[in-house]
């Protein structure tokens, strides 16, 4: 009467039910990511070491034992994520051993700084470009094979007017040299979103098309907030190409909802 109970007592532990148990379990991390190994599918396998790696108060030694080298490379990443506050320099050299993600990373490490330092909008950028360019100096050594100078430039421009209770490109004039264009694309950009904004009503849309003449001077008079900014020759461009894609003798398009609103030479 006791072979069923033998039987079944000896039956394999599904995939499943082991994953479960090495991914909500006790016991040393690393010898559970080396059970994870027996996975018999290659996913399961991966994200079971990677969960168990998380569960280490020290992540970045054990991701070496992930075999597979996404699944890895993600690992490096989270590992450098726990460590940006608290030591960049080891949160960057683990940015590098995540080859896959190598560059999203190290945006990672220098983001949340960079926010920090536009937070009191556009009218704090000459004091903020100084500890901004240190920044970028700690940070570009890492990124020589990515566009970092473009993606960290146009967020430090970009989130400085977006935290500016009025859009204000004379406060690019201060800046030096390139900083001064980026300046004043970051505001030009930030402006299409204003337009972009203001044409999805059509109460403002219709205020939009109704400009005469179509400036942004034109454009600040109005009640429309959307509308609404200081003067500047590069948002006339902008609020021209936006009103020659959207309106049609002073009136919206029929069509101006399913217009996409095309300005180049502004990066966004």
């Amino acid at each position: 009467m006791l072979l069923p109970w033998i039987l079944v007592s000896c039956a394999p532990e599904p995939d499943a039910d082991r994953y479960y148990r090495l991914t909500t379990g006790a016991g040393d991390p690393a010898a559970r990511m080396e059970e994870c190994g027996a996975l018999e599918s290659p996913t399961m396998q991966a994200d079971c070491q990677l969960t168990v790696a998380g569960q280490s108060e020290d992540m970045a030694t054990l991701c070496v034992r992930i075999d597979e080298p996404v699944w890895r490379s993600e690992c490096y990443f989270m590992a450098a994520e726990h460590l940006r506050e608290s030591d960049p320099q080891r949160a960057g050299e683990l940015c590098v051993q995540a080859e896959h993600f190598r560059s999203e990373c190290v945006q990672h490490m220098w983001q949340t700084e960079l926010l920090k330092l536009s937070r009191h909008g556009s009218r704090s950028f000459p004091a903020a470009l100084p500890k901004a360019t240190a920044l970028y100096l700690q940070w570009e050594t890492l990124s020589e094979d990515s566009d970092m100078a473009v993606r960290f430039w146009r967020l430090f421009y970009t989130s400085g007017f977006q935290r500016a209770r009025f859009l204000s490109p004379s406060h690019c004039a201060p800046l030096p040299g390139e900083h001064q264009e980026r300046c004043r694309q970051a505001a030009a950009a930030h402006y299409t979103k204003q337009l972009r904004s203001a044409a999805r009503f059509p109460r403002a849309l219709g205020v939009l098309c109704a400009l005469d003449p179509v400036s942004s001077e034109a454009a600040s008079q109005t009640r429309v907030p959307e509308l609404q900014s200081e003067p500047a020759a590069e948002l006339d461009v902008v609020i021209e190409a936006v009103h020659g894609q959207l309106c049609v003798d002073g009136m919206p398009r029929d069509d101006a909802a399913d217009q996409a609103i095309l300005l180049p030479g502004f990066e966004e």
